[in-house]
């Protein structure tokens, strides 16, 4: 099962306005983050311009500053910005989010249907209704 979603082009006046985060003298617009992954005591972010730096705290930390909206916990391990998530897919060996960055990361299976919800926007959707709306059939 696949679930295929459109993005916007230009990131919405929420994530604009969010403050960036600050690594020295840099600043850094939540904007272009696509991804963090916990990597243990520390968080790995990647940013659209091939950056990556390292920043001490949880991921958990990390995701709570985050706007709710636009930030999912997919996995224990990553917390993805949705405005990068072309699809979501279901195989025989696991989930997994296709990123517009030809990335492709794990989804937890307890956080399947969280992330579908998230990712379809507000309130509880069966997985009936996930196939009827999304599914696309294998090539």
């Amino acid at each position: 099962m696949t679930f295929y979603f459109e993005q916007p082009a230009k990131p919405s006046a929420e994530l604009l306005t969010f403050p960036p985060i600050r690594l020295g003298r840099a600043l850094f617009p939540i904007a272009d983050l696509i991804y963090i992954e916990a990597q243990v005591s520390y968080s790995q972010f990647y940013w659209l311009d091939d950056q990556s730096f390292q920043l001490g705290r949880s991921l958990k930390y990390h995701h709570d500053k985050l706007p709710s909206f636009w930030f999912i916990r997919i996995h224990r391990n990553y917390v993805v910005n949705r405005r990068f998530v072309e699809r979501l897919e279901s195989r025989d060996d696991g989930y997994w989010a296709h990123l517009s960055t030809d990335l492709t990361l794990p989804i937890a299976r307890r956080r399947w249907h969280d992330v579908c919800e998230q990712m379809m926007g507000e309130g509880p959707v069966s997985t009936r209704a996930l196939r009827a709306i999304f599914y696309a059939p294998q090539k």
